[in-house]
């Protein structure tokens, strides 16, 4: 008895057409194509079943060279290129009923949409879930156009966190931080044009800053009503200024 497959071809069952470079055999409702070179799918050739190929299968369209299908005919996933109006534009696809999942673009915009993308690890608790080392020159946070932003060019560049484009705070490569200049002078350099710069606070209770040296340590101090100059080395008050303006 004889198979056809789809009127185009017609073999002996169990008997093989062969040729230096393979074979094709029927074997009941099966078509079995073995190759031992290149094996050449043009204009709209379908495959049915698995497909094993220990060698190069090339397929040749100006569209989606390779597309997926599931049992029920859907698309689930194609390789080709980007369009038939770029035939040079190579891009890879996999879908969900029906909507791109998973886009790399040669390109153009690739992405992964309706999912956590993991590199490192196969179960990602976020939208990008790494386990390693991260190498970038710019990193954003953020959707659209409000997005924090955490960029360097190179070693000699400095670092800096940007609101939509705008600097709040340099490092620069001296180390010097800057907080309203893009050009610190001091480990902490802030300017700011208003009142107060910098409020350091803990609501009633006893706060302040240290100032410190090679032999001595003073803090700047707020408690109770009254601001005052604090000793910390040898544990006294040195200048007192209480909330009516007396200074002692």
């Amino acid at each position: 008895s004889n198979t056809e497959f789809a009127g185009k071809v017609t073999l002996p069952d169990n008997k093989a057409a062969e040729w230096p470079g393979g074979s094709i055999r029927a074997e009941g409702n099966t078509l079995k194509l073995v190759a031992t070179t290149l094996i050449d799918l043009q204009d709209n050739t379908q495959i049915q079943g698995t497909l094993t190929a220990t060698d190069s299968i090339q397929v040749q369209n100006d569209d989606s060279g390779f597309i997926c299908r599931n049992s029920a005919g859907t698309v689930i996933g194609t390789i080709g290129a980007e369009s038939s109006s770029t035939p040079n534009i190579g891009m890879f696809t996999v879908r969900n009923n029906g909507n791109n999942r998973i886009v790399l673009n040669s390109n153009g915009s690739s992405y992964i949409t309706g999912g956590s993308l993991g590199i490192g690890l196969t179960s990602p608790q976020y939208d990008l879930h790494v386990i390693g080392t991260i190498g970038t020159r710019t990193l954003k946070l953020g959707h659209g156009d409000s997005y924090a932003r955490v960029t360097t060019d190179d070693a000699s560049k400095p670092l800096d966190l940007q609101i939509n484009s705008v600097n709040a705070l340099r490092v620069a490569t001296n180390r010097n931080i800057g907080i309203g200049t893009d050009s610190p002078s001091y480990k902490l350099d802030v300017i700011h044009v208003g009142a107060d710069a910098i409020n350091v606070g803990a609501g009633n209770d006893f706060t302040g800053i240290r100032w410190t040296g090679d032999n001595h340590a003073f803090s700047w101090r707020i408690g109770g009503d009254s601001f005052f100059i604090y000793d910390v080395i040898n544990a006294a008050q040195r200048v007192t200024i209480d909330d009516s303006g007396r200074v002692g």
